[in-house]
């Protein structure tokens, strides 16, 4: 049933000026009543204007239903400005009827944004463009990317085998290393760093190698497009919100995509990180950013490490195979996640008519296969409510090893209750892919939102995406 993909609940977010509903609901909960409390401090001769939307998955087929769900969210918040914020000024109301881009958190179009004008004589503010000169602090991250990019390059090309820099190279990239051949990537690296120059807002996009700042309507951190004379990289306001080492290292890690055509095959946070061999680390963004930091300033802590999962009853061979299985799934679980993702961006743009965006038949396919009957045979809605469903769900399977487990051996079925993971003594003569297809089985079961028919369903994807697309 298309139910079964809806994304239930609402959203929750430190912004002042939207308030956020749960799924078909019009009114809003305690939190974001309470946001409407500092309106009342607006002079008498203010304006307040309510832009009102509901979620593709509200009413998606019903467009009576779905404009009286928005009116009602407006009334409600018009009500609440009276109750909450002793409100008695002039409010205007509007229906936004459909989205306009993609988003595939749906909860955050489950919304009222409360826009306000200091003078009802003055048109609706408009918003600034998001496109801004960089901030100083983008600036001194590149300067110090460079520069530590480059000592990095001289002290490898100089390192004997017992330099502490060597020994840090055997530790990230295997002992076997090629320390020249590093040397020679780390001075690849800050020679692209070098010749970044800034886009700034007005002139057109520079055709050599640059970067961005977008204050709003982009990555909210960093994101790198294209690679060597190509690449663009674009900055968020996260990524000016962090300590001056957080966005040296950010900065490498962006510029390694660039320059050295790395891949997230792993972050520090995830537990694969330090199961990487050489051969994945030197092609992964986060070993090659975190490497230059320690070479430069040892001193340096990134901002989390993976959980360290707990052993109980297993032999060290068991051990090395339940650490790498969990953090097998814990990768291929982000991975499906992020084909889904793409998938459902492209589907989106063909059903607003938007260019014959190509479409990924792969992924398609997978989903297809693992959800009978839930995708169109052509495309058509609700298909970007069914994807948008699952990528949520994967990304609610996942969330479920962002803390330490707890692993036990024990002669029974293989069962995951909160923070306990069991595995009995056939799950270690598995095959790798089907010990995967066990664990994301277990997890599934343990999100609400999935129902157990589905359970199966949510393991099969996860393990066909893992084989169309290796890292």
């Amino acid at each position: 049933m298309l139910s079964d993909f809806y994304i239930p609940g609402g959203y929750s977010a430190k912004h002042a000026d939207i308030v956020y509903f749960d799924r078909e609901s019009t009114n809003p909960g305690a939190v974001e009543r309470a946001k409407l409390a500092a309106i009342g401090q607006l002079p008498a001769a203010a304006v307040i204007d309510l832009i009102g939307f509901a979620s593709d998955d509200e009413y998606h087929d019903k467009p009576d239903e779905r404009a009286a769900l928005i009116e009602g969210r407006l009334s409600n918040i018009e009500l609440a400005l009276e109750e909450v914020a002793g409100w008695r000024g002039e409010v205007h109301k509007k229906i936004e009827p459909a989205n306009n881009a993609p988003d595939v958190d749906s909860r955050r179009l489950r919304r009222v944004t409360v826009a306000v004008r200091p003078d009802r004589q003055q048109p609706a503010a408009k918003l600034a463009p998001a496109h801004r000169k960089a901030p100083a602090s983008i600036l001194n991250a590149r300067a110090t990317a460079y520069t530590y990019a480059a000592k990095t390059a001289l002290a490898l090309q100089k390192a004997g085998h017992d330099d502490m820099i060597a020994a840090r190279a055997r530790q990230f990239f295997g002992d076997d290393v090629d320390l020249r051949d590093l040397a020679e990537r780390m001075r690849k690296l800050a020679t692209f760093i070098y010749s970044l120059v800034e886009w700034t807002p007005g002139p057109p996009e520079p055709r050599t190698p640059h970067f961005r700042y977008m204050a709003y309507g982009a990555s909210r951190k960093a994101a790198t497009g294209g690679h060597d004379a190509s690449a663009r990289i674009t900055f968020g306001p996260q990524y000016v919100e962090a300590k001056a080492a957080q966005q040296t290292y950010t900065f490498l890690h962006e510029s390694s995509h660039a320059a050295l055509h790395t891949k997230d095959v792993s972050y520090t946070v995830r537990r694969r990180f330090f199961l990487l061999d050489g051969r994945d680390a030197l092609r992964n963004a986060d070993s090659i950013a975190l490497f230059v930091m320690l070479a430069m300033d040892p001193d340096f802590t990134a901002r989390k490490f993976a959980p360290q999962d707990g052993y109980t009853g297993l032999s060290l061979p068991q051990i090395d195979v339940a650490r790498r299985a969990i953090a097998d799934v814990e990768t291929w679980l982000g991975l499906a996640a992020h084909h889904v993702d793409h998938l459902y961006r492209k589907v989106w743009q063909r059903l607003l008519n938007r260019g014959a965006t190509a479409i990924d038949e792969d992924v398609r396919g997978a989903v297809a296969k693992a959800f009978p009957g839930a995708l169109q045979d052509t495309l058509a809605r609700p298909d970007d409510i069914v994807l948008t469903g699952i990528h949520w769900r994967l990304k609610e399977i996942r969330a479920l090893m962002d803390k330490p487990l707890q692993v036990v051996a024990a002669d029974t079925p293989a069962a995951l209750s909160p923070g306990t993971l069991v595995l009995p003594p056939l799950f270690f003569d598995l095959e790798p892919a089907d010990r995967r297809e066990v664990l994301i089985n277990q997890m599934a079961g343990q999100v609400p939102a999935i129902p157990p028919y589905h359970a199966p369903g949510y393991a099969h994807l996860v393990a066909v995406l893992a084989n169309l697309k290796q890292f």
